[in-house]
C-alpha cells in the first residue's frame, strides 16, 4: 500500500521529540509469516508486517472500539432474502486497515523495522518508519478503519435501472434505460447495518 510507511532517520525523529508539540511514539514491529493450505490447491505462503501494539503504554483512555453489524440484523437480512428469493453476496476488503489513514490528534507514530529486515539488508539500523495508515497490530486500527469505511459508505451512491412493467403490474425481463439513484442509509436500530434508499425519496437530514 503506497505511503503506508514513510522512511525516516532515527536521529531525525529523536530531534523531533525535543521540538514537536505532538506526542511522538516509537514502537517495535515484527514480521508474521504463515502458510495457508486449502483442499486441492497449492500451499500459499504469506508474510505481513505488523506493529507491536501491545508495547504501546497508553493510559487506557483512548477510544479503540469498532462495532460491526448486529447478529440479529444479519439473521433478519438472511431471512428476508430467503423469503423474497434474493441473492446474497459478501465482499472481503483486501488489507482493509491499510485503506484508513492513521490520524490520531496530537500524535505521531513511528515503527522500528524488524531485525530480520536489517540482517537481510533491506533497511539500515538507523532507519525508522513513520506510520501513515492504520497498520495491523495497532490498538486503534479497527476504529480507524471503521471510521474510513463509514465515511466512504456515506458518500456512496449507485444507479439501478427501472423495471419495465406490463399493464397488469407484473415485472418482465426488459429494463428501462431510465435509472433510479440510491444511497445507503443507516438503520436507526443498528447503525452498522444499512439499507438501500432511493435518492429522490430519501430524507436527507
Amino acid at each position: 500500500m503506497k505511503d503506508c510507511l514513510i522512511p525516516r532517520r532515527l536521529d531525525e525523529v529523536k530531534e523531533m521529540q525535543k521540538t514537536s508539540e505532538k506526542k511522538l511514539k516509537i514502537l517495535p514491529s515484527k514480521l508474521v509469516a504463515t502458510k495457508k493450505k486449502k483442499p486441492n490447491t497449492p500451499m500459499k505462503y504469506k508474510a505481513r508486517l505488523v506493529a507491536c501494539g501491545n508495547k504501546d503504554e497508553d493510559d487506557g483512555s483512548k477510544e479503540t472500539y469498532a462495532g460491526g453489524a448486529d447478529d440479529t440484523a444479519v439473521r433478519c437480512a438472511i431471512r428476508t432474502a430467503a423469503l423474497k428469493g434474493w441473492q446474497i453476496r459478501t465482499k472481503d476488503v483486501s488489507t482493509a486497515f491499510l485503506n484508513a489513514p492513521y490520524n490520531i490528534e496530537g500524535e505521531l507514530l513511528f515503527l522500528v523495522p524488524p531485525k530480520v529486515f536489517v540482517k537481510a539488508g533491506l533497511v539500515k539500523d538507523t532507519e525508522v518508519w513513520q506510520v501513515n495508515k492504520a497498520i495491523y497490530g495497532l490498538k486503534e486500527a479497527p476504529l480507524l478503519w471503521a471510521k474510513e469505511r463509514d465515511r466512504c459508505l456515506k458518500m456512496m451512491s449507485f444507479e439501478v435501472p427501472k423495471d419495465i412493467k406490463d399493464e397488469g403490474g407484473k415485472e418482465v425481463k426488459e429494463v428501462s434505460e431510465e435509472v433510479d439513484e440510491y444511497y445507503l442509509k443507516r438503520l436507526e436500530t443498528d447503525v452498522n447495518t444499512r439499507k438501500r434508499v432511493q435518492r429522490n425519496l430519501a430524507d436527507l437530514r
